[in-house]
Formats: structure tokens, sequence, C-alpha cells
């Protein structure tokens, strides 16, 4: 059974985003608010077929104790309702989907302006934001990357559960 529905997920809260390439289209978000919200965004593309690509994420120097216990709640949220939905997916980090398009630049906000950039280039017919441009790249690299067998290129379906990359 080969994959044919992609979920990115830049779990950044108030600044991250969800993104589904499906074969027919694309579709963004930003993050959904709750804990309900987030499972009942995800059970809406529940379906044969599905997988995620979730960027893993840490806390940063300099991040307070209370931002980085938010940040960190927030992306065990979405890696709860993942696996509670039985929803296939793979961890992520931030520089390996992100050297698929080449070298970004320094500091957080150009970097995000490249990413919104690379995004709207790649799907024009979206209304791209900063809190979903890295959501549908990720969402690309799980389509033409992350779930490609190494040695046939070809796609396959997973085993359920978190694997890691």
């Amino acid at each position: 059974m080969t994959c044919t529905t992609y979920i990115g997920i830049d779990p950044g809260g108030s600044t991250g985003g969800i993104a589904v390439i499906t074969p027919e289209n694309q579709h963004i978000s930003p993050c959904p608010p709750t804990t309900q919200d987030i499972c009942d965004y995800l059970s809406v593309w529940k379906r044969p077929n599905l997988v995620a690509v979730i960027e893993k994420v840490h806390g940063f120097k300099g991040q307070g104790a209370g931002a980085s216990f938010s940040f960190g709640r927030n992306y065990g949220e979405w890696l709860m309702a993942l696996t509670a939905l039985k929803i296939p997916f793979k961890e992520v980090a931030p520089a390996t989907w992100q050297k698929r398009y080449g070298k970004m630049p320094k500091g957080k906000t150009p970097k995000k302006n490249r990413l919104k950039e690379l995004a709207q280039q790649r799907f024009p017919n979206l209304k791209i934001t900063h809190a979903t441009a890295a959501a549908l790249l990720i969402a690309e690299y799980g389509q033409e990357v992350a779930w490609k067998d190494d040695d046939t290129g070809v796609l396959q379906f997973p085993n359920l559960g978190g694997n890691k990359t």
C-alpha cells in the first residue's frame, strides 16, 4: 500500500501550522489552539494511506522557562494526538528538512521569510503565512523524501507508530 496523503506539522503553537497534501490539492491552517482542536483537525483527515511528518523541536537558549514549557507541551499534544489516532508519523529535525530547500539565512525572521517565499513559489494557489509556510514544506518533504524507501525510491506505507529520522 502506498502513502497518498501527507500531513506536515510545525508545532510552534501560536506561530506554527499544519498542512495536508492530498492527490487532489493542499490545505493549510495555523495550529489549532487546544488539544481537542488538534484531535478534531487530524480526525477530519484520518483515512487509509495517511502519514505525517512533525518537526522535532526543542527549547532554545535564552527562551524563558514558561515559554519552553508551553512549547514542549504543544509538541507533546501533537505527538499524543497522532499516536491516539494511530496516524503513522516521523519526527524530523529542522536542519534535516530545511537542507532539502538549500542554504537558509541566519536569524529567525530572515529564515521565516525565506521559507514563506519557497512555499509561495511551490504552491502559488495558496495564501501562505509565516505560520503555515514551514508546515507546508514539511508536508512536501514527507511526500518527496521522508516516506520513501532509501534503496528503491518507492513510497512505502509504514507500520503504525512514531518513526524517527
